[in-house]
């Protein structure tokens, strides 16, 4: 979720948002409340604690503070499509889209891929991807460095931090890549030309490229399955181990007839 719409602290603040005059939905109530925000991570630090000295108050004037939500299908939005790609426009509409977007409640997101081309897929992956943590500086962890060489990582620790921009407005998630492994007597408006079926793990890889199915990618969060095509139910495991969310769709399969769901770690439908 971005941070609060504030500008970034001072390298010396205290890089806290402090939101006051507000009501918070908590369980069935509206509750009023001030709620503190880390401005560089955008995770609320507590409802309220009035120990914390905040870089920046904003008086929100007795409105109401709600979640930001989740769309786990966008296709689009604004004139663009994720599945139309031009360079290097693409990187420019996205970014014209994430300010748009924050303005009708969705702070985050998954741009969705309609089954498409191997070549699409590797063009417009690696620009959908979430945020990527970065890490802070070297520091020593350990209480005496007379032994210690200054070079050796052993001494030294890192840790990865998500930096966000309030001003860049929603954020991606990963892509939702919708196909192709798609039932062509359901295809929708999937193209039925790109649709096919996939046996093996170098299939996937083949079609989306293997960065972007690597954990250390990351560059797709949800893929949609027929799961009755080829061998692709046996391979919902490695998926779900690269934290990819498996989703059952475009499918001639019933609920009698399909997979149990999340038996084999698929989760929607």
């Amino acid at each position: 979720m971005p941070a609060a719409s504030s500008p970034s602290p001072p390298p010396t603040g205290t890089g806290i948002t402090k939101l006051t005059n507000c009501r918070l939905v908590i369980g069935h109530s509206l509750t009023p409340s001030d709620l503190f925000i880390n401005s560089q991570t955008g995770k609320i630090i507590s409802p309220s604690d009035d120990t914390l000295i905040p870089d920046v108050t904003i008086d929100l004037h007795n409105r109401i503070l709600s979640p930001g939500l989740i769309d786990c299908q966008l296709n689009g939005a604004f004139g663009f499509n994720f599945s139309s790609f031009t360079s290097p426009e693409y990187i420019k509409n996205i970014h014209t889209l994430n300010t748009k977007l924050i303005r009708t409640g969705i702070t985050s997101y998954l741009p969705t891929l309609t089954s498409q081309t191997p070549e699409l897929y590797h063009s417009t992956l690696p620009h959908l991807g979430p945020l990527r943590p970065i890490p802070t500086p070297l520091t020593y962890t350990s209480s005496s460095t007379s032994t210690a060489s200054t070079n050796e990582e052993t001494d030294r620790t890192r840790t990865l931090t998500l930096i966000r921009n309030p001003h860049h407005g929603s954020e991606s998630l990963g892509a939702h890549v919708e196909g192709p492994f798609l039932s062509p007597s359901q295809h929708g408006i999937h193209d039925l030309s790109v649709l096919r079926s996939a046996n093996s793990w170098q299939d996937l890889e083949q079609v989306y490229g293997h960065s972007n199915l690597t954990s250390g990618g990351n560059n797709i969060k949800m893929i949609t399955i027929a799961p009755e095509l080829g061998s692709i139910t046996t391979l919902i495991p490695e998926l779900v181990s690269c934290g990819i969310v498996v989703s059952l769709g475009h499918t001639e399969c019933t609920f009698g007839s399909g997979p149990k769901r999340g038996q084999d770690g698929d989760a929607f439908v």
